[in-house]
């Protein structure tokens, strides 16, 4: 074989290769499938959706994975909500989803949902994506999108979870 054959044969199997469409890794469960599973579980069990778009490696959404995780913060939501968490990296259709709720490629950003689907609120207040609630105007906020999805929660609870955020701040 001439090197010409040799070099054509290797581009074409290079080619063949690309032109096959990505699968997604079964392994772990598409966009869908998260904001699916916790739909389902927020019906189940008369709550609503917390449907939080994060990210590996990017401090703001290690602060809102903090923020959630924390027991005494979880204590509050998880009375109210179903967590479902997307890595827009990582998970299969995560950054499409992002764009479907508004973010336009940003994170962190969440969206709380009835159990049907329906946006309440998220963390796009006027056309700008919070995220993480970092200041006095974006705690302000958050509480005000979590009071508007669930107006039962009390003002006790509102209070746990602003002093939550008081002390996570980041210096900007």
């Amino acid at each position: 074989m001439t090197m010409r054959t040799v070099c054509v044969m290797v581009l074409l199997s290079i080619c063949a290769s690309c032109s096959d469409p990505w699968k997604p890794d079964p392994r772990f469960p598409t966009a869908e499938k998260i904001r699916g599973d916790a739909l389902a579980a927020a019906k189940k069990e008369g709550k609503s959706a917390l449907l939080v778009f994060s990210m590996q490696g990017n401090n703001f959404c290690e602060s809102l994975d903090r923020f959630h995780a924390d027991p005494v913060v979880w204590g509050v939501l998880g009375k109210h909500f179903v967590l479902g968490r997307v890595d827009i990296r990582e998970t299969p259709g995560g950054r499409e989803m992002l764009d479907e709720h508004g973010f336009a490629g940003t994170a962190p950003a969440f969206s709380l949902l009835d159990f049907k689907g329906m946006l309440l609120a998220n963390s796009n207040e006027g056309g700008q994506n919070f995220g993480f609630p970092n200041n006095e105007e974006q705690v302000a906020n958050y509480i005000a999108a979590i009071k508007l999805a669930c107006p039962q929660m009390t003002d006790e609870e509102i209070a746990v979870l602003r002093s939550k955020l008081e002390q996570m701040r980041q210096p900007e």
